[in-house]
């Protein structure tokens, strides 16, 4: 099972995040990691059952969920300010 995560962003909303831990014995820290960047619109549960295989082969893993996606989402979706413009890195 995944540990669940609120995960605060620069813009002040929270992102909410699953973080698989490897199945391995905790003395031994994960030495690869896989961040799970989800698909324009899908959640982070989508990847439920492929990040359990990869922390099953000893990858930590860490996916999300965007701003007004899935866990994400605060109140209703047509009051959300999350466009494809603020997910990315502005310059």
């Amino acid at each position: 099972m995944p540990t669940t995560l609120s995960v605060p962003t620069p813009a002040g909303h929270a992102l909410a995040a699953s973080l698989y831990a490897p199945t391995q014995p905790t003395s031994q820290l994960p030495s690869q990691a896989v961040l799970l960047a989800p698909a324009t619109g899908i959640g982070r549960r989508f990847y439920h059952a492929f990040a359990e295989y990869l922390a099953g082969e000893g990858y930590g893993v860490l996916s999300f969920d965007f701003q007004g996606v899935g866990d994400s989402l605060v109140g209703p979706l047509k009051s959300c300010p999350a466009s494809l413009v603020s997910w990315g890195p502005t310059t």
